[in-house]
Parts: structure tokens; sequence; C-alpha cells
């Protein structure tokens, strides 16, 4: 599977993955998997072409290094919070269109 929680648990240890997302009923998984493999920092394998000969491959494979993913994935997001808020209060507010309500 490739949800959020489990892919960021998978990048956190630094080690091969071979991440097999959910394609429905939304395309998510998918999406993050094909961003971080296109990154190198997993690999992937579609759920159409999952088969117990696909993971004997991947298994078998030489995977070398693991993938760096602390350098190039920001784990650091629960410190930036207060920066972040403390930005986006400073920032000036930006003028809002005026609605006028439809007269029926």
């Amino acid at each position: 599977m490739g949800g959020y929680n489990s892919v960021c648990e998978v990048l956190s240890f630094e080690k091969h993955a071979l991440i097999v997302p959910r394609v429905s009923p939304k395309p998510e998984q998918l999406i993050r998997a094909q961003r971080l493999r296109d990154l190198g920092l997993i690999d992937m394998l579609h759920p159409d072409k999952l088969s117990p000969q696909a993971i004997t491959d991947w298994l078998a494979r030489d995977l070398g290094q693991p993938p760096p993913s602390r350098t190039l994935v920001d784990f650091g997001g629960l410190n930036r919070i207060p920066d972040l808020l403390a930005a986006l209060l400073e920032a000036p507010a930006e003028p809002r269109p005026q609605v006028v309500p439809a007269v029926s």
C-alpha cells in the first residue's frame, strides 16, 4: 500500500521499499508512489502488474545502496508550523471580491 503514513514511515528508515499503491477509488496513492519513484526514493509496482513473480524479481535484484530520503524529503514539518503560521499572520490580507446577493 502507498498511504501517506505508511510511505512516510518507510522513508524514515532509509531502506529499499517496493510500494504497490491503490489506484481506486482515488489516485492519491498512485500519484505519491510515482513521484517518489521518480525521485529515486522507492520502487513502485502498479497493482495491475502485481504477482508473486514480480515481487520475487524485485527481491532478487541487486538493490545497491538505499536511497538517502532524509536529504530529499523534509520530515521537519511539525517544527516549521510556528514559522509558517507567523508568516501567514504577518501577510497582508488579500481583498475579497464583494458578493452581491441575487435579487429574485
